[in-house]
């Protein structure tokens, strides 16, 4: 099982190329997104809707999703797209 690399808030706001965003799961029963290793790899967690992440700017297309890589108060890890809102600083 892949780590989950933690971070600081003082790391959090050095994450450069990406985007501030939400995780807002829509789909009945899940109010979670669940983080990956790897896009569309293993899952080592889950992030709840609410919860902000910085994405650090690398996309990939794998499986039926896109996928973001991401920062946060917890760790570091892949997301698929469709399961994070923009929001403004």
């Amino acid at each position: 099982m892949s780590e989950i690399k933690k971070l600081d808030e003082q790391s959090l706001e050095n994450v450069v190329g990406g985007a501030r965003k939400i995780v807002q799961n829509n789909i009945p029963g899940y109010d979670y997104a669940n983080l990956r290793a790897e896009p569309n790899g293993k899952e080592i967690g889950k992030i709840y809707n609410g919860e902000y992440v910085y994405t650090t700017g690398r996309r990939v297309k794998r499986g039926d999703y896109t996928w973001l890589e991401i920062d946060f108060a917890g760790g570091h890890g892949w997301v698929a797209e469709n399961l994070l809102v923009d929001i403004s600083l």
